[in-house]
């Protein structure tokens, strides 16, 4: 957490623990270039949100982004950082016409990349991956001197490029792959 809160955070974190959810809080008390992007109805319900915010993820499969969007009518209002749906593959597999072992993979596919966690045999998360990092990225970007001991810095920075430069010409795939 930044030492230094803005006024809107401070507010934001007030909200957020009377239950409101956090960044759409500081939304309501932040500036305007963290606000939500113009293509976010700002009527949406939080289904319509997360759906909106799932069409748009191109690493998400079209097989999964349907999985997801049929768990997503089981969503509790008010929905503010995760919600816990019931889960059971075979449903699944019948609401969406796919076949069981296809729905277990999608929803593996969408674990991976973050939309899901939490799985067990009767339920699992729903989530937004990413969802605070424009956030984060504007606390980040507005810290005055990010940086206190630049010699420190740049040794760390030219040393994890040299790594990474050593690494990439003799581990371009992993021998599991």
């Amino acid at each position: 957490m930044p030492k230094k809160q803005s006024t809107a955070s401070k507010k934001a974190r007030t909200d957020a623990r009377q239950g409101a959810k956090f960044t759409t809080a500081f939304r309501v008390h932040g500036p305007a270039q963290l606000d939500a992007p113009e293509s976010r109805a700002q009527s949406a319900t939080p289904r319509e949100d997360y759906l909106n915010e799932l069409w748009d993820d191109a690493d998400v499969p079209e097989m999964a982004k349907v999985c997801l969007y049929a768990l997503a009518d089981d969503f509790v209002e008010p929905f503010w950082m995760d919600c816990t749906v019931a889960y059971s593959a075979g449903r699944l597999a019948a609401a969406v016409g796919m076949d069981e072992e296809a729905v277990e993979f999608s929803i593996d596919i969408a674990e991976e990349i973050g939309w899901v966690k939490d799985r067990t045999d009767t339920s699992l998360t729903l989530r937004y991956p990413r969802q605070n990092l424009d956030m984060w990225l504007g606390y980040l970007h507005k810290v005055d001197s990010p940086v206190t001991d630049t010699s420190r810095y740049e040794e760390k920075r030219k040393a994890l490029a040299s790594e990474i430069e050593s690494l990439r010409p003799t581990v371009l795939r992993s021998p599991l792959n």
